[in-house]
């Protein structure tokens, strides 16, 4: 079905909400190391949080279903959280620079997978757009001022992270059309929370342990970065499809700089504002007034 400008422009109200929100992950993740949260124990809160107020509030104060149980949402919930876990574990071995680019080449993959499977439109100007974000991603990240060498490891598991979170947006590309976003955000996150109770089940006794602190870091990534990053993004999926909806998230590390701007006071370089300019000049070529760009979604 062919996309209206007015739901042009809602999608992309959507994703710059959903990368508003998760451009919070990185302050999150430092707060979190600096009180002593596990990556596996963050993942733990994040996830259970997010199940807990989403099932909450559709099911216990609404009366509604809470969870979508079939393959489709179970396995993209799979493939979530692994996503999450490989691009954790990727750092480890890698600087944080070199995963940022390696990551953010999942757009690419979306955009030609999208068009061959789900038949949304290539045009020229996706195309110039994912050419202009992935510039200003690897400006962003300053790969070029370091000499780089990279972990056999670190780059498998990045680019792992990457090529499943592109399978999360194409099997969501579907899934968002059968089901309400809370509904799917529930059913991601009640498959985090198991998959990392089962891998990780020491851990799961050091929760009870947590202090205020710790706990209310979990609780905001759980909000910032399941509810609103995850919601926003699934509906941005239902209005502009796969392809947009992914470069659209190229702005996450663009509004994680501007949030250290403002927040801790940390200046741009030259190169990390010629950067930034490339990834908003990639959405404002890419969300043009349209008349139907964004292309068909199969039944």
């Amino acid at each position: 079905m062919q996309k209206s400008d007015s739901q042009q422009l809602l999608g992309l109200i959507f994703v710059v909400c959903s990368a508003m929100a998760d451009s919070t992950l990185p302050i999150f993740g430092k707060l979190a190391y600096a009180n002593g949260l596990d990556p596996a124990v963050l993942l733990m809160l994040r996830n259970g949080f997010s199940f807990l107020i989403l099932f909450g509030y559709l099911f216990i104060f609404n009366g509604r279903q809470a969870l979508v149980i079939s393959k489709a949402s179970l396995g993209q919930g799979l493939v979530l959280i692994a996503s999450e876990m490989a691009y954790l574990y990727s750092l480890k071995e890698v600087a944080a620079n070199v995963a940022t680019v390696i990551f953010y080449t999942y757009p690419i993959l979306v955009a030609v997978l999208a068009a061959t499977f789900f038949k949304e439109r290539l045009s020229k100007a996706i195309v110039a757009g994912l050419a202009l974000a992935l510039s200003g991603i690897v400006l962003l990240s300053g790969v070029f001022g370091h000499s780089l060498a990279i972990s056999p490891l670190g780059f498998l598991l990045d680019l792992l992270a990457s090529t499943l979170f592109a399978t999360f947006c194409l099997i969501g590309h579907k899934n968002v059309h059968r089901a309400g976003p809370l509904q799917l955000a529930a059913t991601f996150s009640l498959v985090g929370m198991v998959v990392m109770g089962v891998l990780f089940p020491t851990h799961l006794l050091e929760i009870v342990s947590l202090n205020r602190a710790q706990l209310l870091i979990g609780l905001g990534t759980a909000i910032c970065n399941n509810l609103f990053g995850i919601i926003f993004f699934l509906m941005a999926l239902k209005k502009i499809g796969a392809s947009k909806a992914a470069l659209g998230c190229t702005l996450e590390p663009v509004l994680t700089l501007l949030l250290a701007f403002l927040v801790l006071g940390e200046l741009l370089s030259t190169a990390e504002a010629v950067g930034v300019s490339l990834i908003i000049g990639s959405i404002i070529l890419t969300f043009p007034r349209t008349q139907g760009q964004a292309g068909k979604v199969s039944p």
